[in-house]
């Protein structure tokens, strides 16, 4: 209920956020290296793939920072929670120097404490650990902090714009700094970052929290984070440390409610919680696969992909638009902008939420007159999979937008993919441990018909006429062009864009995924409808109008798919609601979110 909670005040945010954003920039000279030969790209991803014993991140780090190195980049796509959980704990224990992190979101469950714990160990042995994490996102308790505060003092952490400068907000605070303190709580690091050594980093989607990693047996994210070696790397410790130094980065210890109780513990208390504390169950193989050298090489080295391209990184400035006068549009929404706008082919994007800013519809606009045949295809969470059902009956509006103006061919994934075990390998494993599989899910305020753990899309990502891939923080929506701060890794490389495209497109096979299409038209009726369904739908926040331009479709046994477009669409697919998956008619949803819009329209009126 807390989850929910919060999700409903960040998304009050959504409806007051319409402006642009001030732009800052890492410069990009590391990142934009020249390419090596061809010829070289194609010997090192055969010695990847061939050797018996693959080197370690350690060797191949050294071979990439070497004066005449083999390749500029290495990388691997981070595409199941376990391999990502598996990635951050290996690094941590490779350390040598340094541990960064920042991140939107650091829960105190079982995977915020795990992670904690290796980084504590790393602390011990002299390396140097910064936490940056937002608040009040950033879900720990008081007297957590007050451990970790003091654990050691190799550690040090951060809270980026505390509100009330207190480490923890309650309910009524949340609320109070609506009308109170707006302006500070709607100013959020939303950047998700993690550099070892400053030469080895993931960035991406995931926080610090159980459904980032296979381990909440309630709802479970499927997401995507990148693990990149090389100069490129530059930059992103140049971005951690403008945010780090930021004005409003705020020491723990600093905060009042932190600070009362830290003069009540020891170091030694903090050892105890931290580092003897039993290690759960639910970690023990990625604990022992983290220092096994052979499961490293099988699960992270072999995948990488040796780059033969351009790479640069976005970040936004910390304290984004922290001026009413600042309308500079953000750096990490420019570059979407300047990508997007010289696409000539297609587009394949990847968001939990899949609403525009006005902007960005114009810009695809400009794009589909420009190039005819352009092809835009879009892959994000259904009303069943979705984490935030606020969001959700926003983008609802725009869909006959997309669909009939703009072309795109928008799939809405399900809570239960075909391809579960494909992306969650250990699903069988939150099964077990959710204790009710035949009882629909409620986690998010709607009966979901499925039994056991229902899945989510959290990715956030796009290729661009298959030759430029993007993955970050970016939702490429309002709030993300607006207020919060953002990152991105863009990559101009052949090979790594055709990897993501592929990874995509996989989750909007119709084993995964219902198509959303026009509904079959009915003389007269479907005219009159459209148009009063346009209407309602250029209201500014309730849309009243219960038939829609489109509705979900899946795709008949036996059948071959088709895109909507194609005569033969609805002898292929069968129509199953705006709402497929939920436990409720159709006219009950449509009421619910209604009332739910209707809520948060009262503090406009």
């Amino acid at each position: 209920m807390r989850s929910f909670f919060r999700s409903v005040i960040a998304n009050l945010l959504v409806v007051f956020c319409a402006h642009a954003a001030p732009a800052f920039a890492a410069d990009g000279a590391d990142g934009d290296r020249s390419p090596v030969a061809d010829s070289r790209i194609v010997e090192f991803r055969k010695q990847l793939a061939a050797e018996a014993n693959p080197p370690g991140f350690r060797s191949i780090s050294d071979r990439i920072y070497a004066p005449d190195p083999p390749v500029p980049h290495v990388v691997h796509l981070l595409e199941i929670g376990d391999d990502a959980l598996l990635a951050r704990i290996h690094l941590i224990r490779q350390a040598r120097k340094s541990v960064y992190v920042q991140t939107f979101i650091w829960s105190g469950d079982e995977s915020g404490r795990y992670l904690f714990r290796e980084l504590l160990l790393a602390a011990r042995r002299g390396v140097k650990v910064k936490l940056l994490l937002d608040q009040p996102w950033s879900n720990i308790d008081t007297w957590s902090s007050a451990y970790a505060a003091i654990a050691s003092p190799n550690v040090e952490i951060k809270f980026y714009n505390p509100l009330f400068e207190q480490s923890q907000s309650s309910k009524l605070e949340m609320v109070g700094a609506v009308f109170l303190s707006f302006k500070t709580l709607n100013r959020r690091m939303h950047n998700k970052l993690f550099v070892v050594d400053d030469e080895i980093a993931i960035t991406g989607g995931r926080n610090v929290e159980d459904k980032y990693f296979d381990r909440d047996p309630g709802y479970t994210f499927r997401d995507r984070d990148i693990l990149i070696v090389g100069p490129v790397v530059k930059d992103m410790v140049r971005s951690f440390h403008s945010y780090w130094d930021f004005e409003r980065s705020v020491p723990i210890e600093a905060l009042g409610d932190v600070k009362k109780k830290i003069g009540q513990l020891s170091s030694d208390d903090a050892i105890v919680k931290f580092v003897e504390a039993p290690l759960n169950p639910i970690f023990k193989d990625v604990d022992e696969d983290a220092s096994d050298p052979a499961a490293i090489a099988e699960r992270l080295i072999r995948p990488m992909i040796a780059v033969n391209g351009r790479i640069s990184f976005y970040s936004d400035a910390p304290g984004k638009r922290e001026s009413s006068e600042d309308t500079e549009i953000s750096t990490t929404s420019t570059g979407i902008a300047e990508i997007v706008a010289e696409a000539s082919k297609s587009v394949v994007i990847q968001t939990p939420y899949l609403i525009f800013r006005g902007e960005a519809l114009r810009l695809m606009k400009k794009v589909r007159k420009k190039h005819p045949d352009f092809h835009a295809i879009a892959v994000t969470n259904s009303l069943a999979s979705t984490d935030n059902i606020v969001v959700y009956s926003l983008a609802m509006k725009q869909r006959k937008r997309l669909v009939k103006d703009l072309k795109f061919h928008v799939f809405e994934f399900k809570p239960l993919p075909g391809d579960v075990l494909k992306m969650i390998p250990r699903y069988r494993s939150l099964i077990a441990a959710n204790g009710k599989p035949d009882e629909p899910m409620v986690d998010n305020e709607l009966p979901v018909n499925i039994g056991g753990t229902r899945i989510g899309l959290h990715s956030k990502s796009f290729v661009v006429d298959d030759r430029i891939a993007w993955i970050g923080s970016h939702n490429f929506d309002p709030r993300s062009a607006a207020f919060n701060t953002e990152l991105a890794l863009v990559i101009w490389d052949e090979a790594v864009a055709a990897a993501l495209k592929r990874n995509i497109l996989r989750d909007a096979e119709a084993q995964n995924s219902w198509v959303v299409a026009p509904r079959k038209k009915i003389p007269l009726i479907s005219h009159f409808s459209g148009f009063v369904g346009s209407l309602s739908q250029r209201m500014p926040v309730l849309d009243i109008w219960p038939f829609r331009y489109t509705t979900n479709y899946e795709l008949r046994e036996g059948k071959t798919a088709l895109p909507y477009s194609d005569p033969g669409f609805h002898d292929h697919y069968e129509s199953v609601g705006d709402f497929p998956g939920i436990n409720l008619s159709p006219k009950t949803v449509q009421t619910y979110l209604i009332g739910v819009m209707g809520g948060f329209a009262v503090p406009l009126m």
